[in-house]
């Protein structure tokens, strides 16, 4: 749904969903797994969401 109502609308840039979607598994492999996730991709996530919390802040005038 967040992809068709923001990324597919035009909203945001395609490559925010695509992020928002890995990162997503990197928190389910974290939360429910007995696997980890390296400290470097940790850092991409964060700055996957500081990029993206700054694209919507700019998109809606925050």
């Amino acid at each position: 749904m967040f992809g068709k109502e923001i990324i597919v609308a035009g909203h945001l840039p395609a490559e925010h969903g695509e992020q928002l979607s890995k990162v997503e598994e990197l928190r389910l492999l974290a939360d429910y797994s007995d696997g980890s996730v390296a400290i470097e991709r940790a850092v991409w996530a964060v700055d996957c969401a500081e990029a993206f919390v700054a694209a919507v802040k700019k998109k809606f005038d925050m």
